[in-house]
């Protein structure tokens, strides 16, 4: 499936395919880019979604999850395994991507030169958070840093939430960065984006990894699709599960819906 939907600011959506149910937007990034900081400067409120494999399967299992993912105003996988299997599914190129934290740091430096002011929601702790508020001055000396909040780890009164709600209306962030990692960040941002007039990103480890956190990998580990053994081998007691269980069954998944458009393909010729 794909389609070309209007946004709200006027402009076109990238097309887009449904790989295992989950929108997939047709998209290199640096156009995605410009699409989050077009829609960051017009103050209208939205969220953004960047999957991996994992996420595409836990929206195959999880209905609420995957309604989440497909509301999103884009969808920008810098997964480079799910895109080479969306070109697989549907005969398209493989869309460019980079990084997660790549495309944090591109998106800064864009905002840094346009002027707009950005929020961080998330960390694993105020530690991480002021590395990250650290480095991002370092790169980008004249960013507009507004708000840094780190929710704790379990789940927050309807008190806490609605202050942290308050002070980042009050900080006029205009682009917002949550990493609070899958599905929190998610779940976060399509309960609060229609409360604030901001552009929300979730990004996941790309706190991690800018903050020094996490040692990144390689640019040719990405490029390569090995980004998910790079990170097996960084944190395999915490990570093992979702690579060794949940990768095989999404490449499993991906090959019976290719066989099933396959089938369906030449039956209609």
């Amino acid at each position: 499936m794909s389609s070309r939907l209007e946004l709200r600011t006027g402009g076109v959506r990238p097309p887009w395919h449904s790989v295992l149910g989950m929108r997939l937007d047709h998209i290199d990034w640096p156009d995605g880019v410009q699409l989050i900081i077009d829609r960051a400067a017009s103050g209208e409120s939205g969220y953004c979604c960047v999957p991996d494999a994992r996420e595409c399967v836990m929206c195959y299992d999880d209905p609420a999850h995957l309604l989440i993912v497909n509301n999103s105003v884009l969808v920008l996988s810098d997964s480079t395994i799910l895109q080479r299997c969306r070109a697989l599914l549907y005969r398209v190129r493989v869309a460019e991507t980079i990084k997660g934290a790549d495309l944090m740091l591109e998106l800064c430096r864009t905002a840094e030169a346009k002027g707009l002011s950005i929020g961080l929601v998330g960390g694993k702790d105020d530690d991480v958070l002021e590395a990250l508020r650290r480095e991002l001055y370092l790169r980008f000396p004249r960013l507009q840093i507004v708000i840094a909040i780190s929710p704790p780890f379990g789940p927050t009164s309807e008190e806490e939430d609605h202050a942290q709600l308050d002070a980042i209306r009050a900080s006029g962030a205009q682009l917002i960065f949550v990493g609070l990692g899958c599905p929190k960040q998610e779940r976060w941002m399509a309960k609060h984006h229609a409360h604030v007039n901001a552009t929300m990103v979730g990004l996941g480890a790309a706190f991690d990894f800018i903050s020094g956190a996490v040692k990144p990998s390689a640019p040719w580990v990405h490029r390569y699709g090995f980004e998910w053994l790079y990170r097996l081998a960084s944190e395999p007691r915490r990570l093992w599960r979702r690579y060794l269980l949940t990768a095989p069954r999404f490449f499993a998944l991906v090959v019976v819906s290719h066989l099933k458009s396959s089938v369906s393909r030449a039956r209609q010729a």
